[in-house]
């Protein structure tokens, strides 16, 4: 049994449920959309509405390939093989919700803070100011998600290795402290999860790890080639260096050792799901990206250590990583073509349904949206229109407005029917959609 309590930080600003009672979000590693807040408004208000959320979350996905491009020329990267590293994570499509959706600030956020942390630790000698911003910013990462959980134990490798038991616990101490009081006071009130056998957590690290090294190359064999240049370069890297010299790698190690921690995490904290969706549950673009940011650093050691043997190579080393990006932004498209009608349905059924006549005769329970707003309630829809928190859907046609289809489910809910409304798979006609 593995305890898995999650640090978070609440993210409705609309305050409590006038109609029913709504529960805290769960925390959690997976910081899957908060049902009482619409993270997508894919309608005419997308831009002003969630152009300021998407812009922090952006500024700090830059931030965080910054960070790790700080963290690749302090291990001694070569400079050009370095940037085209970044280059890639600022481009990798493949974790594009961390980069574009604005609650994945959750994610992002304790990427950026936890790696403040490990830079700032990473150093020789006694205790001292930067320590002391560096548990700062380990606090930070733990006020963001369980994402920062994995941060923090990444910051423990690396100090263990680098400074040795006594600096990892000093600072790492009043981290587990606080996560401890926090666990004690009100962490433990969700419960505690199960952990998954042994093959399910070795299967979610196998496929997630596979599936990340896959999206770092333009064809999943040439995935293969680079998990292996990691392994034999980054041997060679430490080959290449004298024990004295050693401490630069550190961190990179330690990150990539963190990859696995998140997958295992993933594991034990969704041992319900993965029996309904499999291993590929790790392979989802928000675990992609965090992955990716993990092991980009070790990899670009490794081509580097090649690099050294011939330096002719340095070029091919770039275009092992700047290849991908083409492959990366084709993802993007993809993966925004695919949930843009499905967001499109969720911003419908929030402006469509608390004004509805029906609503008011459904129990508050009934979910009116089952695929991408799963807990989102009729109680709290209502409660929201009533503080004036859903905008108008403004001019609508009858097929719009669910003339006929959605009255009958709500009125089927009134009945004691518990489905829900299912959104369309396309957008409505007439209206202009963007993902929010």
């Amino acid at each position: 049994m593995v305890l898995r309590r999650r640090v978070g930080l609440p993210v409705s600003a609309h305050g409590r449920q006038s109609r029913q009672r709504v529960p805290a979000p769960q925390r959690s590693l997976d910081h899957a959309a908060d049902p009482r807040v619409p993270v997508a408004v894919p309608t005419r208000w997308a831009a002003p509405l969630s152009l300021p959320y998407r812009l922090v979350v952006l500024v700090l996905y830059v931030a965080a390939a910054a960070l790790l491009l700080v963290v690749m020329w302090r291990a001694g990267v070569h400079p050009f093989v370095a940037v085209s590293a970044a280059t890639l994570f600022a481009f990798f499509g493949a974790g594009a919700d961390n980069i574009v959706n604005p609650f994945q600030v959750t994610f992002t956020g304790a990427l950026v803070a936890g790696l403040v942390a490990i830079i700032l630790t990473d150093h020789d000698g006694p205790f001292g100011r930067r320590d002391a911003l560096g548990i700062v910013a380990g606090i930070v990462a733990l006020m963001m998600s369980g994402a920062g959980v994995v941060m923090v134990a990444i910051l423990t490798v690396s100090v263990l290795l680098r400074r040795g038991w006594r600096r990892a616990l000093t600072i790492v101490a009043p981290l587990a402290g606080i996560y401890l009081v926090w666990f004690a006071v009100i962490g433990h009130d969700d419960g505690v999860t199960q952990a998954g056998s042994v093959s399910q957590i070795g299967g979610v690290i196998d496929n997630g790890l596979r599936h990340a090294f896959r999206m770092m190359a333009p064809n999943a064999r040439f995935g293969a080639v680079l998990a292996l240049l990691l392994i034999i370069g980054f041997v060679l890297a430490v080959r290449q260096r004298t024990r004295a010299h050693l401490a630069p790698l550190v961190v990179p190690f330690a990150l990539f050792c963190g990859a696995f921690v998140l997958l295992a995490s993933v594991a034990s904290d969704h041992t319900a799901m993965l029996s309904v969706r499999g291993v590929g549950y790790a392979r989802q673009s928000r675990y992609v990206s965090l992955i990716a940011a993990m092991t980009i650093p070790a990899l670009a050691v490794a081509v580097d250590a090649v690099t050294r043997l011939w330096r002719w190579l340095i070029p091919v080393g770039m275009a092992l990583f700047l290849v991908a990006i083409p492959h990366n932004l084709d993802v993007a498209r993809s993966t925004e073509r695919t949930k843009r009608p499905l967001y499109a349905g969720t911003r419908l059924a929030v402006e469509v349904v608390p004004r509805s006549p029906e609503a008011h005769r459904v129990p508050p329970s009934l979910q009116p949206d089952v695929i991408t707003a799963p807990k989102l309630t009729v109680g709290w829809l209502l409660g929201a229109l009533e503080r004036g928190k859903i905008p108008s859907p403004g001019p609508m046609t009858p097929t719009e407005s669910g003339e006929g289809r959605l009255p009958a489910v709500l009125h089927a809910g009134a009945e004691g029917g518990s489905e829900g409304w299912l959104p369309p798979t396309q957008p409505p006609a007439g209206r202009r959609t963007q993902q929010g």
